[in-house]
């Protein structure tokens, strides 16, 4: 709280694959900027997410 940042502790996925796929990251990501602005952070923390485009993804948008 006192950073404001959302932490992501922990992320699968069910499907492997979706990790690799760009519609997917986009739609998540933009789903995680709603998430941030509804909690009211300013910051978001991807470390938690080991597949290389949707932590990317996630971090276009929000630093």
């Amino acid at each position: 709280r006192t950073t404001n940042t959302f932490v992501i502790l922990g992320f699968w996925l069910e499907d492997k694959t979706l990790g690799k796929h760009e519609a997917f990251a986009e739609a998540l990501a933009r789903g995680f900027v709603r998430f941030v602005k509804f909690l009211g952070a300013e910051k978001m923390n991807t470390k938690a997410i080991s597949q290389p485009l949707l932590r990317r993804s996630a971090g276009k948008y929000i630093p």
